[in-house]
């Protein structure tokens, strides 16, 4: 059937009402190409012209036009056609794409489950390598993107595009990751301010996407405070800020003794200002810092997961010798933590012998009282023990182990008697286990919350790096630290909250359970190179 139309030909006024017919009186009366006679007499601003890239556009017919888009992908792009699509979709599903819909979701996933046993097919190994055997076969390479050219053009694309090289460099990218991250971190934000009882009265659009000033109220004083961020740490009213009892009986206990101590001194880094509980002034010129960490106020609730690593490396840079101790460890632990005080900065107090005046030994079993009583970490089971006696007392004390993480030994512990120093012990004890069991591989790692790892760099071990900060969890009323490794995805399934979507981290928060963050370890390797 033809096409009915009612046209007046430009040049003659005749008129039309099937496109065949114009097209032929167009073509043989006036001579015109139809695409020639468009151009002139019909086309307006814009026609011919991409409306996504800018490309030239196919040409139809007169009663057509041109084309919008230059190419199925522009078509994908334009806004009017994604306008209709995201209409539809709405209309059938809800949501402005299918694979946005929790139905559809679902159903892909029991598919894919019956058919491969995964929820997505790229999670199965023979997949993910027939991607990169084809691509090393093409190209000789895992992944196309570590070919120079397709890096140059891709960046060549971007700038001439975008402007910039990067897609993620791009201001509305940027913006978008900023509010996709805002969204799915809200029921996380929600679920840690219920844990400092405190309420956000704005709604979760306006979290999502305003930056802005934004309204809380206090559980405990009922105040509403007003502040811009969207970090739960952040967020606190003030009701509750004071100095611990543990600082302050720290603070007295030193003053006590003639030390120079001074409390809320600041150190600076890229980041702006930090605050150190207390600086001992030693006469030596040289600054200890002491910061008391309540379990409650220096948890994830309050404080951002590397605040204590951040502290630490301030520290450094200062040229302060700082250690970080958590409550519970104050409170449980009073004379030890006294005793690692005292040691660190030189009390007269602290007896120093040199480990040459003490007798060596070998324990059948781990000495476990004297470990509990004098390592801030308490006890560790380990294969060979060793000791310093010294007017047959116990004085020093190291434990070996088969590494844990990976092959060869583990230093696991070494602890000296509380209030004694003892000058070489750990070379003269390291030396033995050395001497007996010639072992190719020596790990140990230093908790740069409280050493320094000094003692291993001194006795032939090498620094091979740092380890991210690690985690303890703390209970509903943050009473205690709990090792992370019970808490462990697959040991949660008797919670109540328990889902297999949740992370760990998600399913504890649920629970009331927060993290505590550590500054980081320092991993130390000693090797026979006999």
């Amino acid at each position: 059937m033809c096409e009915k139309i009612n046209i007046a030909c430009a040049k003659c006024d005749e008129t039309f009402t099937e496109n065949k017919f114009f097209g032929a009186h167009v073509r043989f009366k006036h001579g015109y190409k139809a695409q020639d006679y468009y151009d002139k007499y019909i086309a307006v601003d814009g026609d011919g012209i991409c409306v996504v890239c800018g490309k030239e556009c196919k040409f139809f017919a007169l009663s057509q036009g041109y084309a919008k888009t230059c190419s199925n992908t522009c078509a994908q792009l334009n806004p009017a056609t994604r306008k209709k699509i995201e209409s539809t979709n709405i209309k059938k599903y809800g949501v402005k794409a299918p694979a946005m819909s929790k139905k559809i979701q679902a159903k892909t996933k029991a598919t894919n489950m019956e058919r491969y046993g995964v929820e997505v097919p790229y999670q199965l190994e023979s997949i993910k390598n027939k991607g990169i055997d084809t691509v090393k076969e093409k190209y000789g390479v895992d992944n196309v993107f570590q070919l120079d050219n397709v890096k140059e053009k891709s960046k060549e694309t971007m700038l001439d595009k975008y402007g910039v090289e990067l897609n993620i460099l791009r201001p509305e990218v940027k913006e978008h990751i900023k509010r996709s991250k805002r969204k799915t971190k809200y029921p996380e934000f929600i679920d840690r301010l219920k844990l400092k009882n405190v309420t956000y009265l704005g709604t979760e659009d306006s979290y999502i996407h305003d930056d802005c000033i934004r309204s809380y109220q206090c559980g405990y004083c009922d105040k509403i405070f007003d502040t811009d961020t969207t970090m739960a740490y952040d967020v606190q009213c003030g009701c509750l800020r004071r100095r611990s009892k543990g600082e302050w009986e720290i603070n007295e206990w030193l003053t006590s003794l003639g030390y120079v101590v001074k409390q809320s001194e600041f150190m600076r880094d890229d980041e702006g200002r930090l605050e150190i509980d207390l600086t001992i002034y030693l006469e030596n010129g040289t600054k200890v810092g002491i910061e008391y960490c309540g379990l409650c106020w220096h948890s994830e609730l309050y404080r951002p997961r590397e605040y204590h690593k951040r502290k630490l490396d301030a520290a450094i840079a200062s040229g302060i010798r700082l250690l970080q101790i958590f409550e519970d460890e104050w409170l449980t632990s009073k004379e030890l933590v006294k005793s690692m005080i005292l040691s660190i900065i030189g009390d007269v107090s602290v007896t120093k012998i040199g480990a040459r005046k003490c007798k060596l030994i070998k324990f059948d079993k781990t000495p476990k009282d004297f470990i509990n009583d004098n390592h801030i970490q308490g006890n560790v089971n380990g294969k060979h023990s060793y000791g310093l006696l010294h007017n047959d007392e116990i004085v020093a004390v190291i434990v070996f182990g088969k590494n844990r993480y990976s092959s060869g030994w583990e230093c696991l512990r070494f602890c000296n008697k509380q209030g004694y120093t003892i000058l070489g012990g750990f070379s003269r004890l390291l030396k033995a286990f050395i001497k007996e069991i010639e072992p190719d591989l020596i790990t140990s790692y230093a908790d740069l919350r409280l050493f320094t790892g000094n003692v291993y760099l001194s006795n032939g071990f090498k620094l091979m790096g740092h380890k991210n900060v690690g985690y303890f969890y703390l209970p509903p009323g943050c009473s205690e630290r709990l090792n992370r490794m019970k808490f462990q995805k697959h040991k949660l399934k008797n919670m109540t909250s328990y889902s297999s979507d949740k992370t760990e981290h998600e399913i504890m928060l649920t629970e009331g359970y927060v993290r505590l963050y550590d500054a980081g370890q320092a991993t130390y390797i000693w090797k026979n190179n006999t």
